[in-house]
């Protein structure tokens, strides 16, 4: 491995451990300063705050709950890492989201100086390195995963995952094992990790490879199995049906883990030949022959072109949407651990560059044009950060961007509306709605007439006229039953969320009324919902 250090940490060791202490504080601190207008944030409880901290039932922090987590999915998903640190926070913090926001982003601190470390480990000089932590954490992509308090699974996945390649590299196997099982514990995400260990061991080709392999590869492959099995009781997957998906994201992940020209949390659920998926396939096409090439020139070995390879192939591998057990396609905050992959691909040919063409102008010119592009990425990341403020600007975002919105940003925009009484909002979506054809949702569709009946049929309720309220809320269940098939007997005609918004209204009018009978049947429904 000596040879593999760069010749200014020859030069200068003694000097190494400050340059690291400057490289960790300069990350440390501009990724406060990026995202710290989200530690105010309220928990966004139009969206997934509410089921995994507001009304959890298994939050507290006990060994009971500890065990359920470990063998039980939640949401269709085992990420019991997650949810045992949310444990801890709700005894610590009770509802206050600070301590929350607060967490999540010293965890993608740690994830980023986990980075680092992995960079240095690799041979990659310190200025390089930190800059390439650096761009990874400041990443706008990042914003999901950080202000987003259920997202907790992306920082501790990729905490622990950098951590564990650190310590695979480092021969430490005991330690490694540890930290490959808690990343595939805190999201499925990390599941090709032993399969990247094989690919590093080859691509060193170092004599003993099945001691360095067997024990963090072994652990990872037991830890990835009772993942699939636990999340199987609930939700074994369902394989993709259109190949435009995978291929898409196939090129999609790296191309935004460098140019972040997208972002947004409602994305497009169907992908089709069009302008925009074309520009994505020639775009990635041309970053990997460009990559590719420019190993080679380098003097890069095969070998090593290939080990990069397969390493970000890996860890897109779990996300492309092959198999998918979520409503989204593809999305931000599935590209942590990608993103990650790439840059330490472009850092290493960079690192390459430098050692071919040893001149210091050049190199100082490389490192002020990828400090450029960090200053880049935090002004884009703290300009998208104030839309995480609540579920009405998010929403109000989501429909603003270029292309067809899909149901989600309709659906949270009005519950997040009603929620915070934001009436010019729930105005501006009575006027939009009727300038959409139908939406869609993963293989929901819905018309707007049902939207629009359903705000106003609530606001009818809010209002305390209950009358009117049952009335439309009537003539919105006959709509919802004309979406019905004789085959299959799926209510498509309004998200789940509304629906169980439409039996909680329609019984508390029943037993204003006193007819218990009828407040019973919609309480029964609302249940099954």
């Amino acid at each position: 491995m000596k040879d593999n250090v760069p010749t200014e940490s020859k030069r200068g060791l003694s000097r190494l451990p400050w340059n690291a202490l400057l490289w960790t504080a300069v990350i440390a601190l501009l990724t406060t300063l990026t995202f710290h207008e989200g530690m105010s944030y309220e928990l966004l409880s139009d969206w997934d705050d509410v089921t995994f901290v507001v009304k959890n039932p298994h939050i507290a922090l006990n060994w009971k709950n500890f065990f359920f987590y470990l063998f039980h999915p939640f949401q269709d998903l085992f990420s019991p890492l997650p949810l045992w640190s949310l444990m801890v926070d709700r005894a610590l913090w009770g509802l206050n989201p600070l301590g929350y926001h607060l967490h999540n982003l010293v965890l993608h601190i740690l994830a980023a100086w986990a980075l680092l470390a992995v960079l240095r480990k690799l041979g990659v000089r310190q200025a390089l390195a930190g800059l390439g932590a650096l761009l990874w954490a400041l990443n706008p992509q990042k914003v999901e995963s950080v202000i987003w308090v259920s997202e907790r699974k992306d920082v501790l996945c990729g905490l622990f995952a950098f951590l564990a390649v650190w310590l695979f590299l480092e021969h430490r196997w005991g330690w490694c094992a540890f930290c490959t099982v808690l990343s595939i514990f805190a999201k499925p995400a990390a599941l090709a990790l032993p399969g990247i260990y094989v690919a590093l061991a080859w691509g060193r080709d170092e004599a003993f490879w099945r001691r360095e392999v067997v024990v963090p590869a072994a652990a990872g492959a037991l830890a990835a199995v009772w993942s699939m099995v636990v999340t199987s009781q609930t939700n074994p997957g369902t394989v993709e049906a259109s190949l435009w998906v995978p291929l898409h994201n196939f090129f999609w992940y790296p191309l935004t883990a460098l140019i972040p020209f997208e972002t947004n949390p409602f994305y497009p659920e169907t992908i089709a030949l069009d302008a925009r998926c074309v520009a994505v396939l020639v775009g990635g096409t041309a970053l990997l022959s460009v990559g590719v090439l420019l190993a080679r020139r380098l003097g890069c070995a095969w070998r090593g072109i290939l080990v990069a390879l397969v390493t970000i192939v890996g860890a897109m591998t779990p996300v492309l949407g092959l198999l998918h057990y979520t409503n989204f396609r593809y999305c931000d905050r599935y590209n942590y651990l990608v993103s990650a992959a790439v840059l330490c691909a472009v850092c290493l040919l960079t690192e390459l560059g430098f050692r071919r063409w040893p001149n210091p102008r050049l190199h100082r010119v490389v490192l002020v044009f990828l400090s450029i592009g960090a200053v880049i990425y935090a002004s884009c990341s703290y300009l998208y950060v104030p839309y995480w403020e609540n579920g009405v600007r998010l929403s109000y975002y989501g429909l603003q961007r270029p292309g067809q919105p899909n149901l989600k940003a309709y659906e949270l925009g009005i519950m997040a509306g009603f929620r915070l009484g934001a009436v010019e909002y729930l105005d501006y979506l009575r006027q939009e709605l009727p300038k959409r054809p139908p939406l869609t949702h993963f293989d929901v569709e819905t018309s707007v007439l049902t939207l629009l009946l359903f705000m106003d049929a609530h606001q009818h309720f809010l209002e305390g006229d209950l009358q009117e309220a049952e009335k439309c809320y009537q003539q919105l269940i006959e709509t919802m039953a004309q979406g019905r098939t004789a085959e299959v007997r799926i209510e498509v005609a309004l998200p789940t969320p509304l629906i169980a918004w439409l039996y909680e209204d329609l019984a508390t009018i029943a037993e204003q009324q006193g007819d218990d009978k009828k407040a019973a049947f919609y309480r029964k429904e609302l249940m099954s919902e």
